[in-house]
């Protein structure tokens, strides 16, 4: 899965997200939306970095925290 489709999904599952999002939670909605691609902890930490690389690039306020066991 491209880089950047799969960087959409994860900001909208955060963003969507009340409490903190998990590693596992993001793999979970990942698969069921994707017809079960599941990327690996690795891809997904690679993935929020570089969003997190975006996000101080464009001088925007806000980053994805890990915080109480998942992403927020």
């Amino acid at each position: 899965m491209p880089e950047l489709e799969l960087s959409g999904i994860i900001e909208a599952i955060v963003f969507a997200s009340p409490e903190p999002v998990s590693l596992a939670t993001l793999k979970t909605v990942i698969a069921a939306k994707t017809d079960g691609f599941e990327p690996s902890d690795e891809n997904l930490l690679e993935v929020i970095g570089s969003l997190n690389n975006e996000y101080a690039e464009s001088g925007r306020a806000f980053r994805l925290k890990q915080v109480a066991g998942g992403f927020s």
